[in-house]
Parts: C-alpha cells; sequence; structure tokens
C-alpha cells in the first residue's frame, strides 16, 4: 500500500465486519454477504400461503405495525418507502434498520433469516407481512391494465394480506413486476 493511502474502515452489510477497501476480500466478484439467500428451490411457489415456512402470526404483526406505524404528514415529493418498512420490521423484531433506499432492501431481507425469498405470480395473493421489493426503472403493471415505472430509488412495500399494501402509505392494489423480489416472513 502506498505510504500516503490508509485503510479505510467502514460498515457495509455487504463485507465481513471492520473489513477494509483494500482488504483482499473486497472486489466486486467475491462480495458476499455472511449468509446465503435462501430461495425456493426453482421458484415453484405459486401461492405463498401454501409454503409451510410462512408464520402467520408474524406476517400479521408485521402488516399492523407498518399501518400503524403511517406517517400523518407524508410528502409525495420526498417518498419514505424503505424508511417505515425497516422500521416495522425492527419494531416486531425481526431484524435491526440497515439504511438504504428501497432497491437496497433486496439484500437486507436476503441476508435476514428471519425472511425467505419466493416467487409469486400474482401479488393479490400474498399473505399479509410478505415484502415486495422493486428495483429502480422496473416496469409494473396493474389489473386494470395500466402500466408504470418504478422510481429512480426503487421501492418496498408489505403486503396486508387483502390485495393491498402498506409502506410510507397504503396502496389499494399491488403492482406486479416479473423483476420485482418477494419475501415472506418464516
Amino acid at each position: 500500500m502506498p505510504y500516503n493511502m490508509q485503510p479505510i474502515t467502514y460498515y457495509n452489510p455487504f463485507l465481513t465486519p471492520n473489513c477494509s477497501i483494500f482488504s483482499p476480500y473486497y472486489a466486486p466478484s467475491t462480495v458476499r454477504t455472511e449468509r446465503p439467500a435462501r430461495i425456493s428451490s426453482g421458484y415453484k411457489i405459486v401461492s405463498p400461503k401454501h409454503d409451510k415456512t410462512y408464520n402467520k402470526v408474524i406476517g400479521e404483526k408485521l402488516a399492523q405495525k407498518v399501518v400503524a406505524n403511517l406517517p400523518s404528514d407524508r410528502d409525495p415529493e420526498n417518498p419514505l418507502c424503505a424508511k417505515y418498512v425497516k422500521e416495522a420490521v425492527e419494531d416486531c423484531g425481526l431484524g435491526e434498520y440497515i439504511k438504504g433506499n428501497g432497491a437496497h432492501c433486496k439484500y437486507v431481507f436476503r441476508a435476514n433469516p428471519k425472511f425467505k425469498e419466493i416467487k409469486s405470480k400474482d401479488f393479490s395473493t400474498l399473505p399479509a407481512g410478505s415484502v415486495i421489493v422493486y428495483q429502480a426503472g422496473d416496469k409494473v403493471k396493474f389489473k386494470d391494465g395500466t402500466a408504470g415505472t418504478i422510481g429512480k430509488d426503487g421501492h418496498v412495500t408489505i403486503s396486508l394480506g387483502d390485495g393491498r399494501a402498506c409502506s410510507d402509505i397504503i396502496e389499494d392494489e399491488i403492482a406486479y413486476s416479473s423483476k420485482a423480489n418477494t419475501f415472506i416472513p418464516v
């Protein structure tokens, strides 16, 4: 290492604790989370309600908590979906709050052993407490045939179990995207 460069140690959930950017373990091809992502084999789950690992009690508690924490003064110009979802997760004892936007939540939930990634073709059937993460620029579709695009920070929301979802606002319909990541509490 050159004499004028000091190793910088910082927190990054994708690196091992106290890992330096000069560490041999820090390289895009070798960056790993501490535990592997758990994904249902072959994405064969059509209705997560039939997945025996889904924890209904925790799911309903999480859905209730995100609704209870809704902001009364939401600013549409400054959406805070990730903040309210992660606060609900933390308040339910399902993991600590990790900074990051909606798109970043994909990595947060993949690394959380209290959630399992699944694939669903119909988000309206997701059970209460399921977390849906959209990446920036994802194309989404609604049941009435309209479409939209997710904003630059991505989006994350929690299913209420009745076809609606909530983060910093209640969504009357959960938009579908084949690229979205879906997690159920286990």
